[in-house]
């Protein structure tokens, strides 16, 4: 014997549920702070801030006791020409790059200043940085702006070679 049934379905808006339980005994993700991003000339300006300006807006940022108490600091690795830790491509994409301290051509936008103050002064010690961009040299629009395919990436072929490797 073969049994059939027949669901209908009734038109109307879909809700989202009206509780929810919360159980502090189980863990699925543990967070390990929270934090900002400093880069884009944004530590510069509170380092050339005046003095209690800078108190203000670290304590605002940083502080347990009197601001959001931020344990993490996001810092920028630019690929702009002039401020970025490769200035000169490599001859090649399998050559060995050529890195440059940004400390060493003053265009570290006060990061390093920003880092070292909120570690003293706070205990941050969570900092990470990385490139929003690849270096121009590696896309075939040779820009860092503007979008730009990595040379090498299906559909982006680049006489320089293809550089997804580096």
């Amino acid at each position: 014997m073969v049994a059939a049934a027949t669901f209908a379905a009734t038109a109307g808006p879909a809700y989202a549920a009206d509780s929810a339980t919360i159980n502090g005994g189980s863990t699925f993700q543990t967070m390990t702070g929270f934090g900002a991003s400093e880069g884009f000339g944004q530590a510069e300006t509170i380092m050339n801030a005046s003095s209690a300006a800078q108190q203000q807006a670290l304590n605002f940022l940083y502080s347990t006791t009197s601001g959001a108490g931020l344990t993490i600091l996001r810092n920028e690795i630019s690929a702009d020409p002039g401020d970025t830790i490769e200035p000169n491509a490599p001859s090649s994409p399998s050559a060995t790059p050529t890195y440059v301290p940004l400390s060493s051509i003053s265009q570290d936008q006060g990061q390093l200043w920003l880092a070292q103050t909120i570690k003293a002064d706070y205990g941050v010690t969570n900092v990470f940085a990385d490139a929003w961009s690849a270096p121009p040299f590696m896309k075939v629009d040779d820009s860092v702006d503007n979008g730009g395919a990595l040379c090498g990436v299906p559909g982006a072929t680049c006489a320089s070679g293809d550089w997804r490797q580096a």
